[in-house]
């Protein structure tokens, strides 16, 4: 799985939907996923995969692996 995918679905999943639960009541449609409010959590996303990537490149290869396949 490329590392641009991984890092939206965590921008999608860990920052935007989860924050709707912030109150701990779901608010649906109060925090739309748009390109100007996510953008700099996707880049730190994208920058810590690419850091995963260059410290241990076989480890990573096989994690992006499993994810395809699961």
């Amino acid at each position: 799985v490329p590392i641009p995918t991984i890092a939206l679905i965590a921008t999608a999943v860990s920052q935007c939907a989860l924050h709707d639960w912030t109150t701990g009541i779901y608010g649906p449609k109060k925090n739309p996923f748009r390109t100007e409010a996510w953008h700099a959590a996707y880049k730190k996303h994208v920058a810590a995969l690419e850091k995963m990537k260059l410290k241990n490149r076989r480890l990573f290869m096989a994690w992006t692996r499993k994810l395809y396949m699961d």
